[in-house]
């Protein structure tokens, strides 16, 4: 099942951040919600299901700490994994995984 969106709605996803148990980084593409971003040398190939993305800059995520950023994404991502290794993290699953 594919899911489409208007660029409506993929500005209205860039206010959002969204908890991902599946993916392995945290990424950013609103800079209104980051600090310090800035250049970096060190290269990354994001590949996912809306393509290839490759974020060439860095920030600071505030409560967070440090994390990918690349405007181009659609939604700002946190990695639960990392988020884990920061803070303790619970939820109910009695009615799923979820």
């Amino acid at each position: 099942m594919g899911a489409h969106f208007n660029l409506l709605q993929i500005d209205e996803m860039k206010k959002w951040i969204l908890l991902d148990n599946q993916f392995t980084l945290t990424i950013f593409c609103n800079p209104n919600m980051v600090l310090y971003i800035k250049n970096i040398d060190q290269l990354l190939d994001l590949s996912n299901k809306g393509g290839m993305l490759r974020p060439t800059k860095k920030c600071k995520v505030p409560l967070f700490g440090q994390a990918w950023f690349n405007h181009k994404s659609i939604t700002n991502i946190i990695s639960m994994s990392e988020l884990m290794d920061k803070y303790r993290v619970t939820f109910v699953s009695q009615k799923e995984d979820s």
